[in-house]
């Protein structure tokens, strides 16, 4: 069932689409680790609804809870999308190369940030300003991360296929949401929450 190039097609979702996932997720973090004067409520509601932005269930949920409750209830929840948005940036251009090794940091998560269009711009010509990245490297990426989200299940089992150090639950966790990313990105016509996670 893994994402398969025959005759040279990948299968890489169109641009467009993983752009309105990142900025979904982008607008997410923003309701809950961004202020009113940075990002007002209706500045938020008006970017999603204008761009057809895609979220998921969780997303609605954090979308539909008052800001000052949600920033208390869905901080642990924001920084996993934060390593979900590193590889959709990458595969738009950003220059970062996503890693199967610790949570996502500042030296990451700055630059990403100065990445990601501002709420006011036009995503269609922001994304033609891109340098997208080949179906291919993102093919090869989500394999990589696909053979990491199997040693660290395995190591998680007593397996020991992890390198000394590696925390089987923080870091099977940043290597299954940045996998998620990579994956959905190759599976056209898939649902974020239907994506295939399997090892």
């Amino acid at each position: 069932g893994l994402p398969v190039a025959r005759d040279g097609i990948t299968g890489l979702r169109p641009s467009d689409e993983i752009l309105r996932r990142l900025c979904g997720l982008d607008a997410v973090c923003s309701w809950v680790m961004s202020t009113q004067e940075d990002n007002p409520d209706e500045q938020i509601v008006e970017y999603i609804d204008d761009n057809d932005l895609d979220l998921d269930g969780d997303d609605v949920e954090i979308l539909q809870t008052p800001r000052k409750k949600a920033q208390h209830q869905f901080i642990d929840s924001v920084g996993w999308r934060l390593e979900n948005m590193w590889p959709l940036a990458w595969a738009l251009g950003f220059s970062r190369l996503p890693t199967v090794q610790g949570m996502i940091d500042d030296g990451v998560i700055q630059p990403l940030f100065k990445f990601l269009p501002k709420m006011t711009d036009d995503l269609e010509g922001w994304l033609q300003r891109q340098k997208v990245r080949a179906s291919a490297d993102v093919v090869d990426l989500e394999d990589f991360f696909y053979c990491a989200h199997n040693a660290a299940r395995s190591a998680q089992l007593g397996g020991k296929t992890a390198p000394k150090g590696f925390d089987p639950v923080v870091g099977t966790g940043v290597i299954h949401e940045r996998r998620h990313s990579l994956t959905w990105a190759v599976s056209p016509e898939v649902s974020w929450d239907e994506t295939d996670l399997s090892t």
